[in-house]
């Protein structure tokens, strides 16, 4: 009669095997889950970053036009006249206001 214990061990055995078995399943599945939606996350984070970097390098582009556009008009003649016509006027207004 001893065995029918021994059964009983076992197939509560059994049992709880199976059990930890479908928890370490389910620990697996989420864990790939998990690893998935970082994957998804890394892969949208990596194509923000790229959208930035463009960002980035087209307004230092624009950044240096700009730079280039305002050389040349510091350097154009109108400038350069419309400079000397104004200056007097200028001083004039300093002065006015240091009274």
């Amino acid at each position: 009669m001893t065995e029918v214990p021994e059964q009983e061990a076992l197939r509560l055995e059994i049992e709880n095997l199976r059990s930890q078995l479908r928890a370490a399943e389910h620990e697996v599945l989420t864990s790939r889950d998990y690893a998935i939606g970082l994957e998804a996350e890394t892969s949208r984070l990596r194509g923000e970053a790229q959208t930035a970097d463009a960002e980035r390098a087209q307004a230092l582009d624009d950044l240096q036009n700009a730079r280039r556009e305002l050389e040349s008009i510091r350097t154009s003649i109108s400038w350069r006249v419309g400079n000397i016509l104004v200056r007097p006027f200028s001083a004039a207004k300093r002065s006015l206001r240091n009274r």
